[in-house]
């Protein structure tokens, strides 16, 4: 992949955008439209992608960040959904190993019927036979004291043992997001961020491309093309506003709980209204979650209120009493885009299966892909492909299933400029392509210092981000390039740093400058609005 070593790129695809005939637009930058972007560019299909945040930056980054199979699954009888995921938990394990790890989860049993027991075993063997072919051990049934051992944190009054199985995990699902950005480029894609898709254009019967505001300038730009692929997430409505098949999304709204760490291992606990949350060691912390409340505001709003926060302590501090509303270092939530025509009675009733809508005359060529998780993200992608290729007459087949993401191209070799806590943060997050971010180091020693003191992230990142991998905002590097905006200073201790760098490589203005630490803080704002919500509710 040639790199990207020039901030003016952005303004020659946008040039290059206006004079180009496309086969197929993209619209949204989440996983799932880049992995349409990589499918199709991979299938020699012209390919354009627009993204109006940044790319990976709704439903994406607020995920549980799992890249599993989906067992409760089972209990749905959606075995079929369960065995995709499956496959494509070991396909992304194959083509982005630096990024999805095996983690292991306890299911423990407290006070249990023995029918019930037997279920869960028998789930557990079904689980292990429908993921044959695996790279994880099978599933293991311990003992109370076995179950201890594993994880001491857990209370031992009525534990009656429970089971150990692996399933996978990205840690920084984000940069799972953008790598697949990447290879779609690297492919032959156009794809641009912070530019959003304002009206879908027709010729007849059929579309016939995009219009598009670039987010940055403000300016509106036409974009020509025969299909148009609608992977907005929570605003595919907003895309397909209108048209007579537009109702396409059951919203729903899930948080999670950041909290200093509280297990080794990944833990799933039953709740009192009997559905399971997730206790997932992550970052050096522990992530606690999901809720799956349906959600009809605006999903650029989504927040954890109080009662969301406190349902949530209330349920793990079963488990782990001493956990209160003092130990939560922010909360963040996000919103499902579950796919429905309309019916189910609420969003746990939702099939957590994708679709590909067709929408016909006069829009032949649009499709919508709706409901794609993270982990079947490619194989949902595939679909979707795979009908715009029907579409356009094209018979080429997917191959993003053998084909290694950009970082997951063999091991860095790296030398011995950098500390091996940094080398290993490096090569943990970038892959193969963490010597690109080295090779910043050797230009310039400089680059090779840390963004703050609670962090691994360093200097030549930040330069990486924004000439290599479309950073033109602040956020985008503090969340989605770097990890220093999830540490424990959330980022407060390296935004001036981080900005005064993107400003010399960008250009910016002491006013723009300043506008971009204050998007920033009302990102991170919003991370403890519930505390606010909290507040409210004692003083009235």
């Amino acid at each position: 992949m040639a790199d990207r070593v020039s901030p003016t790129d952005r303004a020659e695809t946008l040039d290059r955008i206006r004079g180009t005939e496309y086969d197929v637009a993209v619209v949204g930058g989440g996983i799932a439209g880049a992995g349409v972007a990589r499918d199709a560019a991979m299938r020699g299909l012209n390919v354009v992608l627009v993204e109006a945040n940044d790319f990976g930056s709704g439903t994406t980054a607020y995920s549980t960040r799992l890249v599993h199979g989906g067992l409760r699954y089972l209990e749905q009888y959606d075995f079929g959904l369960v065995f995709e995921s499956l496959q494509e938990r070991e396909t992304l394990a194959e083509i982005a190993p630096h990024l999805v790890d095996p983690l292991r989860f306890l299911i423990p049993q407290y006070d249990e019927s023995r029918l019930y027991r037997l279920k869960l075993r028998l789930g557990m063997t079904l689980y292990d036979a429908l993921s044959y072919g695996k790279t994880v051990p099978n599933h293991e049934r311990l003992s109370p004291s076995r179950l201890r051992e594993a994880e001491s944190t857990l209370p031992e009054e009525g534990l009656q043992g429970g089971f150990a199985y692996y399933d996978r995990q990205a840690e920084f699902v984000e940069r799972l997001c953008l790598e697949t950005v990447m290879d779609a480029d690297a492919n032959g894609a156009d794809v641009v961020n912070h530019t959003a898709a304002t009206s879908i254009r027709t010729n007849g019967d059929s579309v016939s491309g995009l219009t598009i505001e670039d987010d940055l300038t403000g300016e509106m730009i036409e974009i020509e093309s025969t299909a148009v692929v609608n992977a907005a997430g929570p605003w595919a409505e907003e895309v397909v506003a209108g048209l007579p098949d537009a109702t396409l999304v059951r919203p729903a709204k899930g948080i999670h709980l950041v909290v200093p760490r509280l297990t080794e291992n990944a833990v799933t606990l039953p709740t009192t209204d009997g559905r399971v949350v997730f206790v997932v060691p992550w970052n050096g912390k522990s992530l606690v979650g999901t809720t799956d409340t349906d959600y009809d505001g605006d999903p650029r709003e989504a927040r954890a209120t109080a009662s969301d926060v406190a349902y949530l302590l209330e349920e793990v501090g079963r488990f782990f009493p001493d956990l209160d509303e003092s130990d939560v270092l922010y909360a963040y939530a996000g919103v499902r885009p579950l796919y429905d025509a309309g019916g189910a009675s609420d969003s746990a009733a939702v099939s957590r299966d994708h679709e590909v809508v067709e929408h016909g005359r006069p829009y032949a060529g649009l499709l919508s892909l709706v409901g794609a998780k993270i982990t079947p993200y490619r194989a949902a992608a595939e679909d979707a492909t795979d009908a715009v290729a029907e579409y356009l007459g094209v018979e080429t087949p997917c191959w993003t299933d053998a084909t290694p993401l950009p970082g997951g191209r063999g091991k860095p070799t790296l030398g011995d400029d950098l500390p091996t806590a940094t080398v290993d943060h490096l090569a943990s997050l970038y892959g193969s392509r963490a010597e690109a971010v080295e090779r910043r180091v050797t230009e310039d020693p400089w680059l090779a210092e840390p963004l703050c003191s609670h962090t691994d992230d360093i200097l030549a990142q930040v330069t990486v981000a924004v000439e290599e991998e479309y950073a033109r905002r602040l956020t985008d590097v503090m969340f989605r390039r770097c990890t220093v905006g999830f540490e424990g200073c959330e980022g407060r201790d390296a935004v001036e740093t981080v900005a005064d760098h993107m400003a010399t490589l960008l250009d910016w203005d002491e006013e723009r400058t300043r506008e971009e630490i204050d998007r920033y803080e009302t990102v991170i704002d919003r991370r403890h609005a519930f505390e606010d919500d909290h507040r409210t509710r004692v003083s009235t």
